[in-house]
């Protein structure tokens, strides 16, 4: 049936249904960031209990989506993987936060270096435990955990990336968009620990601040 449907109704159709869904009330219903230390709390809460890494209230990545070759700065639209497409940075567990305004040649970490949600959930850091899991194309830093590629065989580093990456894949393949959360709202005193990893958890958390300590460090005689 499908193929009786010609293209210019296709067509208007898409641009009707795209219309609606980029409606502002649409988009304020279903694309938010938790706002309050109870929301991120229970994200925190759903993904330990489903994966058992703390502190994680959303995963981010990008991915590109084809589009029709462009006629101006046609070179910019031109992404690694030899296709012209938007590069669409995506923050989920539920959706968070969706930027669909760079051109497929920009790097992932260029969007969210200069995204306003990497300045708020450095804000929040100072008084909370939270962190985005990224892939390696992402820098590790206090508020995003990243895969550590040359981690030595049974360190907590491989322990950690071990997890990181079947962790991160387990939130592509499962449908999380359309699971309602059933969880009591938690209070900010969380404590996210099992007994086979908590050890491995620590360690992992002074690495995370090691590196930040040492980043600032060179920054600061950068600047001297």
């Amino acid at each position: 049936m499908a193929q009786n449907i010609a293209q210019q109704t296709v067509s208007a159709v898409l641009a009707q249904v795209t219309a609606a869904i980029n409606h502002l009330e649409i988009r304020n219903k279903y694309i938010k960031f938790p706002q309050t230390a109870k929301q991120r709390n229970r994200n925190k809460l759903r993904f330990y209990e489903k994966n058992g890494v703390p502190g994680v209230i959303g995963c981010i990545d990008g991915t590109h989506v084809a589009i029709i070759r462009p006629v101006i700065h046609e070179e910019r639209y031109f992404c690694r993987k030899n296709y012209h497409s938007l590069n669409v940075q995506l923050v989920y567990m539920e959706i968070m936060s969706v930027d669909a305004s760079h051109p497929g040649s920009t790097h992932d970490s260029f969007i969210w270096s200069h995204h306003p949600l990497k300045r708020y959930l450095e804000s929040l850091s100072a008084r909370e435990a939270l962190w985005f899991l990224g892939d390696s194309g992402y820098p590790l830093k206090k508020t995003m955990m990243t895969p550590i590629l040359d981690a030595r065989p049974h360190s907590p580093e491989a322990y950690y990336t071990e997890r990181h990456g079947i962790k991160k894949s387990n939130m592509r393949q499962k449908n999380w968009f359309d699971e309602e959360s059933s969880e009591e709202e938690n209070n900010n005193d969380m404590n996210f620990r099992d007994s086979d990893s908590s050890q491995t958890w620590e360690e992992i958390s002074k690495m995370i601040n090691r590196n930040s300590d040492g980043e600032n460090r060179r920054k600061q005689k950068k600047n001297i």
